[in-house]
């Protein structure tokens, strides 16, 4: 696949992101949904989006950003560590969200620890699912 091809599905999902963030702004905004989770999401979505669309800009400005930016994204030692930070940061998330899901329980909202205790079995769950479709690809 071409390295411009790669660089436009990541600018279509930034503008996905975008448009999602936008859309839970306006919610929020006009008390569509009364939620100030929300707020975070649209602070969030549409920053990550924004972020995508402009970093596409940035790299397909001229041929040697374009250039360089491949090197770098494809150099070994910086694709292994985007891949240890990644593992890092799930298993960060699966330690914090089996923590909060026993202090929730602890303190009476059983219902709130077990919604995290749910996503965080589900993530553990995804990811083995992935690992065993990558090892057959692979």
């Amino acid at each position: 696949m071409d390295y411009r091809d790669i660089l436009r599905k990541r600018l279509i999902r930034g503008i996905v992101f975008f448009g999602l963030g936008v859309l839970c702004g306006v919610l929020y905004g006009f008390k569509v949904m009364n939620n100030t989770v929300l707020l975070g999401l649209a602070i969030g979505f549409g920053g990550y989006g924004l972020a995508r669309i402009i970093d596409y800009f940035r790299k397909t400005r001229n041929e040697n950003t374009l250039n360089k930016s491949y090197i770098e994204e494809n150099d070994e030692r910086n694709r292994a560590l985007w891949g240890h930070a990644k593992c890092t940061a799930f298993d960060i998330t699966a330690i914090a969200g089996a923590v909060f899901t026993i202090v929730f329980i602890a303190i009476g909202w059983e219902e709130r620890g077990m919604i995290i205790a749910y996503t965080v079995c589900s993530m553990l769950v995804i990811s083995y699912i992935c690992y065993l479709v990558f090892k057959k690809k692979y």
